[in-house]
């Protein structure tokens, strides 16, 4: 099974899911949070994977 995320949305803390709400596997890579929830991800996070 392969795994793949889709970003649509990168932004800041207030970045909504307005325009991934009818995306199926879409996230928002959000800057200035701390930590994941719902379909949000820190934008710090992705750091980790370089």
């Amino acid at each position: 099974m392969i795994n793949i995320w889709k970003f649509r949305e990168v932004g800041g803390q207030d970045k909504g899911f307005s325009q991934v709400a009818d995306q199926e596997n879409a996230y928002v890579a959000a800057d200035d949070i701390e930590s994941a929830y719902m379909r949000k991800i820190p934008l710090w996070a992705f750091g980790f994977l370089y």
